[in-house]
């Protein structure tokens, strides 16, 4: 994020440089801080994954969730579900299956119930 911020003031250096009587002013609105997740956790909901045949990939997501708040309370990590518009989010295209949603709700469960009955040291 902290190197997108800084490409996006470059290219605004640019247009400001380029084009005579153009002023651009900017302020953040927010800021989201990076927010690791449990790696305990995010290691069952891989094997819940692979439990149920599902491919999977860990990623980092770029966007705020409320699991970045609920990080600072308790373990936490995150299951994405598949997109048909190459992981485009928090737009009107992003658009998964009904499928891919059945298979999301399948590795959720499934870590919801080995998170809740395992020992907890």
């Amino acid at each position: 994020m902290a190197r997108a911020e800084e490409d996006l003031a470059a290219f605004l250096r640019t247009l400001e440089d380029g084009t005579p009587g153009l002023t651009l002013t900017t302020r953040r609105m927010a800021r989201t801080a990076y927010v690791p997740f449990d790696e305990r956790v995010q290691k069952v909901i891989a094997q819940a994954a692979d439990d149920h045949g599902l491919a999977h990939i860990s990623l980092l997501s770029g966007a705020g969730h409320d699991a970045q708040e609920i990080a600072a309370l308790c373990p936490t990590a995150m299951v994405f579900v598949r997109g048909e518009y190459d992981g485009i989010s928090h737009n009107p295209r992003e658009y998964s299956t009904p499928e891919a949603c059945a298979h999301g709700v399948d590795v959720l469960a499934t870590t919801l119930l080995r998170l809740a009955t395992r020992d907890p040291s």
